[in-house]
């Protein structure tokens, strides 16, 4: 608890800093709609012969307030998104985004940030890009509180520290409710040549379930490049250690333990015409059902500009989701190609057709269960309005 009130302080701080230097200030509101009309052959992610195709539209609406000054930054964002099925009609929704954020260079040497962050949203979509798994379909809320400082003790060197707190509800049993608490200390230096910076983090993760409670240990060194504006690389190597306590119907409490790589190796260049994006991570992360599984995540991003308005691209994502019980057989790969083509009407205005196709294996399934793909295809026409104030 102490530590979300000091999340508060540190936001308290932000803002009124912020209003200090109001009359520097640079304003920006940015409202937009995004309308999409799309088609699913699987709406559910069923598995085996069973399938549910079905047509439905999208309508997005999105409020950006971005407040700027020399020192102080704060930004606020609220999203909607109405999701109306033609056949299915229980599956409408209406998923919400609400976000807050703020930095304040508070003197030349300290900087304080934090983020604020709700969103409502379905398990169907959102455990698919989390964690690589298919999960039956509820809603979820999630809280989010991130704050922390960072302290320059050189020119080139930064120490700080964060914490985050994250509340995650289901509207059924089962996955069961969880909250996670997160603290980690950062230092950050940049080499003389200014190309090269060094890192090192090191956190510790609780996480209470009514039956499980698991703390994990990380420990991870990185370094990064910047070639120029268009080029940079970066790797980060490190390890963990976890203690995962569960209470069995006898509520005794079984312990289990286990260490595990983590990795976060990144590749990011482009220049006027193409833009080249590679990512490979691998952590441990909780997964709907709240036991630890370890994550291998490869992604690829390829965008080439035809013109100054017409652009084409795909996207690709793999996950390798494994369980840290090696007594327990349930592993599963997720795999998503996604190919687009996108249109600018206008500088704030654009038009784009995307394709999906999404596949999944889960080991832990019976024989004719085991895989389950679906086949998505859009059209999404986004209208921006910025406005200065």
């Amino acid at each position: 608890m102490k530590y979300r009130i000091l999340l508060l302080h540190i936001m308290i701080l932000i803002v009124y800093g912020t209003v200090q230097c109001a009359w520097a200030a640079d304003t920006t509101v940015t409202p937009s709609i995004g309308l999409t009309g799309q088609y699913d052959d699987n709406v559910s992610f069923q598995r085996g012969n069973k399938k549910d195709e079905d047509y439905l539209y999208q309508i997005r609406p999105t409020i950006t307030f971005d407040y700027k000054t020399e020192i102080n930054r704060i930004v606020a964002e609220a999203i909607l998104n109405y999701q109306n099925y033609i056949d299915n009609d229980n599956l409408n929704s209406l998923n919400q985004q609400y976000k807050l954020e703020g930095d304040s260079n508070f003197t030349e040497l300290l900087t304080l940030f934090a983020d604020l962050n709700y969103t409502k949203d379905n398990t169907l979509e959102s455990q698919l890009e989390e964690e690589g798994r298919v999960q039956d379909r509820q809603e979820r809320g999630r809280y989010d509180l991130k704050g922390g400082l960072f302290f320059n003790l050189t020119e080139l060197i930064r120490v700080g520290g964060d914490y985050r707190y994250r509340q995650t509800n289901y509207t059924e049993d089962y996955p069961e409710d969880y909250n996670d608490d997160v603290v980690s200390f950062i230092y950050n230096q940049r080499l003389k040549n200014q190309l090269d910076s060094l890192r090192f983090r090191t956190s510790y993760a609780y996480r209470e379930v009514r039956t499980h409670q698991t703390n994990t240990y990380r420990m991870v060194f990185g370094w990064s490049r910047i070639f120029n504006e268009a080029f940079n690389i970066g790797v980060l190597l490190g390890g963990r250690f976890t203690e995962e306590y569960a209470y069995n119907a006898n509520t005794e409490r079984e312990k289990d333990e286990s260490t595990g790589l983590i990795a976060d190796l990144n590749f990011t260049k482009h220049s006027d015409v193409i833009r080249t994006d590679l990512r490979y991570r691998r952590d441990q992360v909780y997964t709907a059902e709240a036991g630890a599984r370890e994550v291998d995540t490869f992604k690829v991003g390829l965008d080439r500009n035809i013109t100054e308005r017409f652009k084409f691209g795909i996207d690709l994502s793999f996950y390798l989701t494994r369980n840290l019980k090696n007594d327990i057989k349930d592993a599963s790969q997720f795999y998503e190609v996604k190919p687009k083509i996108i249109y600018n009407l206008t500088e704030y205005h654009r038009l784009g057709l995307f394709y999906s196709y999404q596949h999944d294996y889960d080991d832990a399934k019976e024989e004719n269960l085991k895989d389950a793909a679906r086949n998505r295809a859009w059209l999404t026409i986004i209208f921006n309005f910025p406005k200065k104030l």
